[in-house]
């Protein structure tokens, strides 16, 4: 079975094709009129071993910016420095990024993310944005690759989503509980519950609440 990381490369050669252009500077022509490929070693990427395949960890991502424009995303599985304040619960690493413009496969930007556990960190919302997620705290991302900070989760992002068209995210968060004694909070630990919020992406206003006995790892379609 193929990885995931040949799904990638197929993804990118395929949008290539279906732009009709060839014979440009970062790609190389199988045949005149065949597919071209998207050179990912220009940017420090390589194949993940088995066991990176295995693992469950979400290490490379591929977004659209525009009709012209590819986000690429990858764990570097490099050494770097981790930092201080971080506990030994972090599964901190790096993530290079880096924005390709799709008929050249030339390197418009690219950067470095510090991220802190191995869970899925960057969606789509259209409009040439990308959302990322740094431990609790979510960020819109352009072509430039500049962050902007939205929003700071004052309690752990058990889960993140969009909607297909970027106008809703949606978190899930541990459920709020009152102030309780010693032996009720051992029987409400038991009986814990996840609040599913859906904020509007320009405001973070909630506009819907969910709740549910633990995490689901919803998706919702542009309606709801």
């Amino acid at each position: 079975m193929r990885g995931i990381y040949e799904i990638v490369a197929v993804f990118a050669v395929l949008m290539v094709c279906c732009s009709g252009l060839s014979g440009h500077v970062g790609f190389s022509a199988v045949a005149s009129t065949g597919p071209l490929e998207i050179d990912l070693s220009a940017i420090g990427y390589q194949q993940f071993s088995e066991m990176a395949r295995r693992s469950g960890a979400v290490n490379l991502s591929l977004d659209f910016l525009g009709h012209d424009r590819l986000l690429f995303t990858f764990n570097w599985k490099r050494l770097f420095q981790r930092h201080a304040d971080c506990p030994s619960t972090h599964d901190d690493r790096m993530v290079h990024a880096a924005v390709l413009d799709a008929p050249t496969g030339k390197v418009l930007s690219q950067t470095d993310w510090y991220l802190h556990d191995s869970r899925r960190y960057v969606w789509p919302l259209g409009s040439g944005r990308i959302l990322m997620r740094r431990l609790n705290s979510l960020y819109i991302v352009g072509a430039d690759l500049h962050e902007t900070l939205l929003w700071t989760s004052p309690k752990d992002l058990l889960w993140v989503s969009a909607t297909p068209d970027g106008k809703q995210i949606i978190s899930e968060t541990m459920e709020d509980v009152p102030p309780q004694s010693a032996a009720s909070k051992a029987k409400q630990a038991s009986k814990s519950r996840v609040q599913i919020e859906f904020r509007d992406t320009d405001s973070m206003a909630v506009q819907r609440v969910i709740h549910s006995d633990k995490p689901t790892n919803i998706e919702a379609l542009s309606s709801g």
